[in-house]
């Protein structure tokens, strides 16, 4: 459970991170828009793995 925990507070914390840039950034620039990519690709990616925990416990 503390696994799953984890994955889902950095998935969180992307999407946070992700909103935040997107609202005080200049989005038209290439440097935000590729950070901003990078933490969704993250939070994706751990929601991979918490949804794989999800399914070795049932």
């Amino acid at each position: 459970e503390t696994e799953l925990a984890e994955f889902y507070k950095a998935v969180f914390e992307a999407w946070q991170e992700a909103f935040e840039i997107k609202t005080s950034q200049d989005i038209s620039q290439l440097e935000v828009r590729s950070r901003i990519s990078t933490l969704l690709k993250s939070a994706h990616e751990n929601e991979i793995k918490a949804l794989d925990i999800m399914r070795r416990s049932i």
